[in-house]
């Protein structure tokens, strides 16, 4: 097996998990071990890019030690929900979601390992 077929099959497992994704052709993530090092800045600037280019573009902020696309992108309502599924903002020609949507103000995220995926399926 390739190293770069290795290294995208926990990205296709995960692709593969989440409800919705079936029609999505592409998935850009954007990763760090590390915080405070820009991947929200970098985030929200490409989708910003692939909308203006007339693309389709969703950005989902998956941070859960500290969600920042609501503060960068000036989001202050709530996501709608529709049959138990969380519907995603609209603005600026994008979808977004967020964890920090979902929260409410100063509350913290408590989750780890299977709890995380579980709350993003």
């Amino acid at each position: 097996m390739s190293s770069e077929k290795k290294g995208r099959e926990p990205f296709e497992a995960l692709r593969g998990s989440l409800v919705g994704l079936e029609k999505v052709q592409h998935v850009l993530a954007v990763a760090s071990g590390k915080g405070g090092v820009g991947k929200t800045t970098l985030a929200v600037n490409i989708a910003l890019a692939l909308a203006r280019l007339g693309q389709r573009v969703g950005l989902l902020d998956a941070d859960v030690y500290g969600p920042s696309v609501p503060v960068m992108l000036d989001l202050d309502e709530s996501p709608g929900r529709e049959n138990n599924m969380i519907i995603p903002i609209r603005k600026f020609d994008l979808k977004i979601m967020s964890l920090g949507m979902i929260a409410k103000e100063g509350q913290a995220f408590i989750w780890r390992g299977p709890v995380v995926m579980t709350g993003f399926r």
